[in-house]
């Protein structure tokens, strides 16, 4: 399991604030990340905790 921390908050927070989607080029960027400093999807074990909440920034939807 991957776990990716960021900066941004969550849609369901309690404290309304703004959230910003995630997006899967996002989380395909998170899983390149994540897999070049060692996570192996496919090993049992603890969740990898990728700390990107310093430099977080959500890619923006295509406009047509």
């Amino acid at each position: 399991m991957l776990v990716v921390k960021t900066n941004h908050a969550h849609p369901s927070n309690w404290m309304n604030a703004s959230a910003v989607p995630v997006l899967p080029a996002d989380v395909a960027e998170s899983i390149h990340i994540a897999l070049t400093q060692g996570w192996t999807p496919s090993t049992p074990g603890s969740p990898f905790i990728l700390d990107r909440s310093e430099n977080f920034t959500p890619s923006h939807p295509q406009q047509p």
